[in-house]
């Protein structure tokens, strides 16, 4: 494996010692690996200059050709349908898994969401109960969302998500050595645990809202790509979105898939979460796949997107008609009593 070197926002590259985020990425590089990366085999870009294409990717000009029912029918097959609350129980993962059994039944002409996503103690109730064995089991695990554990508990947590039945793992960068620009640590981790998945499919997920910097989020791509994600994926929902950016954060792992599927002749997948809870939101992000990355990635081998209450959305969107079918994720406990409300005097 060798690492990829890419130029800061703040452009230096010279081969004295500086402050530069460049420089200091490229000293660690050639620690690791004995050598930068070959600059001319893949181009610096300017990131200022790339983003400003993200939002004439979803203007509604070019949205317009992606909002059809068939495009939503389509979304909807994406959807890694999430509970990560406090508060989850056995009793709401058995009843979010027989609505998705149900679901093909319930709806004939739509698709199923691609996979039920949930913390580790839960993988064994989905296996138990799932009968719609295109639908993947997916945990989270390598001490989510912080990721602040030692990789032999990361190790042990994902071996045991696997063999309850685990079809993804999803595991969350660790931004802090990132930002202490420990990249050899953050290789070492992605590959031992992409090693222990085997040909299940692993999901690193950057946190682009605490990487913030269009440079972090390229580099930290990249790194999760050559260390063997299968996927990579913007956030843990656990940190506060800047909704502003967030298109154009997503957009730039877009440009770093389509840079790494060129350069490594292998396709990676991408997956947007966290606030991801309307049909427009879903929109604008799967037209900026379908634009940056193409045709390839309209099914749920590459393309999935992480959300709780997105499938009820986007069923309401294809129905034409409000649709509550799924259980939310703010499930309530049918057996808890609920509180009278105090009348008014």
């Amino acid at each position: 494996f060798v690492f990829f070197f890419f130029q800061a926002e703040d452009g230096i590259r010279d081969v004295e010692r500086s402050r530069g985020l460049g420089d200091v990425y490229k000293r660690q590089m050639e620690k690791v690996t004995g050598k930068a990366y070959d600059l001319a085999a893949f181009p610096l870009l300017k990131f200022d200059d790339l983003v400003k294409r993200a939002p004439s990717l979803t203007v509604e000009a070019v949205k317009k050709k992606y909002d059809s029912k068939e495009h939503y029918i389509n979304m909807l097959s994406l959807v890694d349908y999430t509970t990560l609350d406090v508060t989850d129980t056995e009793e709401k993962v058995v009843k979010m898994t027989k609505a998705v059994n149900g679901f093909m039944t319930a709806y004939p002409n739509a698709k199923n969401v691609a996979a039920i996503c949930v913390y580790p103690p839960f993988a064994s109730v989905i296996k138990k109960n799932l009968t719609d064995k295109n639908v993947k089991i997916a945990c989270v695990s390598g001490g989510f969302p912080a990721s602040q554990t030692t990789l032999a508990v990361k190790l042990l947590e994902t071996n045991r998500c696997l063999k309850a039945g685990a079809d993804d793992i999803d595991i969350v960068l660790p931004v802090g050595k990132f930002f202490e620009n420990k990249f050899d640590e953050i290789f070492n981790e992605i590959s031992e645990i992409k090693k222990l998945c085997g040909d299940k499919k692993l999901k690193v997920i950057l946190e682009v809202d605490a990487l913030k910097s269009y440079t972090a989020i390229w580099t930290a791509s990249i790194l999760s790509m050559e260390a063997g994600a299968d996927f990579i994926k913007t956030s843990t929902g656990k940190v506060d979105r800047d909704q502003p950016l967030f298109e154009s954060r997503f957009f730039i792992m877009c440009e770093a898939i389509k840079a790494f599927n060129g350069a490594r002749n292998k396709k990676i997948g991408i997956k947007p979460a966290g606030g991801v809870r309307t049909p427009e939101q879903a929109l604008a992000l799967y037209t900026i796949v379908m634009e940056v990355l193409g045709k390839d990635y309209q099914n749920n081998h590459l393309f999935r997107i992480g959300a709780s209450g997105l499938a009820n959305a986007l069923l309401s969107k294809i129905e034409g008609k409000e649709t509550k079918y799924f259980p939310q994720s703010n499930y309530k406990n049918k057996n808890k009593k609920k509180k009278k409300k105090k009348k008014k005097k």
